[in-house]
């Protein structure tokens, strides 16, 4: 990415972003005001066959804050694909980015091309709190019910059920863990799920109890695989 002078069209400043490795493209760059901050989108491919949506934010320089990697995957789409083409900041100091997805279901099924929208927060997360999770930079679209949560509310001192049902289009690719953040961004509980996080849950239905001792607010809950986030869910203890 470069900014140029308006005057002349020299530059001002160039960088680049992410591994070598790895071909990413960025098609649309959105000043952030009022902070000067850059908002960019584009697509990545880290392997063959793969693609995957990215966000980037900058400081005003260009020195990257964070870089976010979105993979299209639903109850029907395996190894889903996709690109964000464009992206605007929102009142609420996210972003709303708009794009194309695909891909081929676990069936050989062919599907054509649908639009793709993903609301995030100013950290770049589809539930606030992802960056707190170590290790995570993908995270997976449109499996919002494979996180259910109940009581909600739930009064101060109760256990809470939280339920968890993977697609068989999903295939954990390490540990499955379940964080739950505060409000105020600060990690409060983190369980692995199963045998040591490692059991499969494809097509098939978990149940984990969060221990009571959560104090009155609200909570963000994360699942996440070592690699990827998962799904999310917000909590309320009254």
């Amino acid at each position: 990415m470069a900014k140029l002078d308006s005057a002349n069209g020299s530059s001002i400043w160039e960088k680049r972003y992410g591994p070598a490795t790895i071909n990413t493209s960025l098609f649309a760059v959105k000043e952030v005001t009022p902070f000067g901050d850059l908002i960019a989108t584009g697509q990545t491919t880290p392997e063959v066959l793969e693609e995957y949506g990215v966000l980037l934010r900058t400081a005003a320089n260009g020195d990257s804050l964070w870089m976010r990697y979105y993979q299209y995957s639903d109850s029907l789409i395996a190894g889903g694909a996709g690109q964000l083409r464009d992206v605007l900041p929102t009142p609420d100091g996210g972003f709303i980015a708009v794009g194309a997805a695909y891909g081929v279901s676990q069936n050989g099924q062919s599907y054509g091309q649908d639009v793709w929208v993903i609301k995030v927060d100013s950290m770049g997360c589809l539930e606030p709190g992802c960056h707190l999770i170590t290790g995570i930079e993908s995270q997976v679209t449109n499996l919002q019910g494979a996180l259910t949560v109940a009581p909600n509310p739930v009064r101060d001192g109760e256990a809470v059920q939280v339920s968890i049902s993977l697609p068989p289009s999903i295939t954990p690719q390490g540990p499955l863990q379940l964080t739950v953040v505060s409000s105020e961004g600060r990690v409060v509980q983190e369980q692995l799920i199963g045998e040591g996080g490692r059991r499969a849950l494809q097509g098939t239905q978990q149940e984990v109890i969060l221990p009571a001792g959560l104090s009155a607010g609200l909570y963000h809950l994360h699942l996440s695989d070592g690699a990827r986030w998962l799904a999310g869910a917000k909590l309320v203890v009254e």
